[in-house]
């Protein structure tokens, strides 16, 4: 599958629009009718026995902020639009979420 990599700052507020842009072209240029967005990260990693139920609702260790929706809603929005989410994740080196889109 061709890849091409775009890179973000955490502190950028603005990540909608080159994502997007980024999505797009590959919709519009790939060859085997799916794309494939990876995004990983160097944080502490995603707990092991959370990490199969990493996109259900209301799934987060004790010690983490937020709601828990984040990935639940990410999910939905991936399978509604006929692709597949997975994560990765190792303890103390970082977590991988990557998602599949087919081109329409």
């Amino acid at each position: 599958m061709p890849s091409a990599s775009v890179w973000f700052s955490e502190k950028d507020v603005r990540l909608g629009a080159p994502l997007l842009r980024a999505i797009d072209k590959g919709l519009a240029n790939s060859r085997v009718g799916v794309v494939l967005v990876e995004v990983r990260d160097t944080g502490r990693g995603i707990d092991p026995e959370i990490l199969p139920r990493v996109f259900d609702r209301f799934s987060r260790s004790a010690d983490a902020g937020g709601s828990g929706l984040g990935l639940a809603i990410v999910r939905s929005l991936v399978e509604a639009h006929g692709g597949t989410i997975a994560a990765e994740s190792t303890e103390g080196r970082g977590t991988t979420i990557r998602f599949t889109l087919p081109v329409a």
